[in-house]
């Protein structure tokens, strides 16, 4: 008994059928939560201030991951601090955070809000803001 190839509609079916499974278990993998980092990052609204503008600086952990990470914020962590290059900061808090879950999915490229505050600039010079690791300075002009 001879096998004959088969025709070439059944390979192109076929190719079409594999594609489509491997483009789903790729997608299926970018939104499935599997391990990763998330990297805390202090956002503010302007890189650029004058005396007397206030700050509005954000704190959250981003996902630089190409996947979503399974994410545990933390229940209790130092506020945000702000203070101009070789001062030190004049207070400092440590914030308590109740959520409704202990973990949260974040798809790639998005952040988890962890909070923010205001800084009100009373001159000019370089100012710093910081929370745990992450940190940001801004410029103050007269």
């Amino acid at each position: 008994m001879m096998l004959r190839p088969p025709s070439a509609w059944r390979v192109a079916v076929l190719l079409c059928v594999l594609v489509v499974v491997v483009t789903l278990l790729q997608l299926n993998s970018i939104n499935t939560p599997q391990p990763g980092t998330m990297t805390p990052r202090i956002t503010t609204d302007k890189d650029v201030y004058h005396v007397g503008d206030t700050v509005h600086a954000e704190y959250s952990y981003v996902n630089t991951n190409g996947w979503a990470v399974l994410f545990s914020p933390p229940n209790s962590y130092s506020g945000m601090s702000g203070s101009y290059e070789n001062e030190s900061s004049p207070y400092g808090v440590i914030v308590h955070a109740t959520r409704v879950s202990d973990t949260f999915v974040v798809p790639p490229g998005e952040s988890f809000d962890m909070g923010s505050q205001d800084f009100k600039l009373g001159k000019a010079g370089r100012f710093s803001i910081w929370c745990g690791s992450a940190s940001k300075v801004v410029d103050v002009l007269p």
